[in-house]
């Protein structure tokens, strides 16, 4: 369940989860984003000299250098990559 902590980043407060259905949405979409920043984080600790961009696609980690640089920046390893996402 603290792989669920998301909720500060994605704002979940503000989604209004009045329903049933909307709360299982919510879970739905940000138990497979907990998931993923999980397995990012396993395989980072495993090996952390790995590329970022071996495990990343090309428009996601420029994405994430950008938002952290504000400017195109070089591939991160997936450490970084993780570091930056947290």
């Amino acid at each position: 369940m603290s792989a669920l902590k998301v909720e500060s980043s994605c704002r979940v407060e503000r989604l209004h989860l009045a329903t049933a259905e909307r709360l299982q949405r919510a879970l739905a979409i940000y138990g497979g984003v907990a998931w993923q920043l999980l397995w990012l984080t396993r395989e980072a600790r495993q090996d952390e000299e790995v590329a970022g961009m071996q495990i990343l696609m090309h428009h996601e980690w420029q994405a994430l250098a950008c938002t952290i640089h504000q400017t195109p920046h070089l591939p991160p390893t997936l450490r970084q990559a993780v570091r930056w996402i947290a």
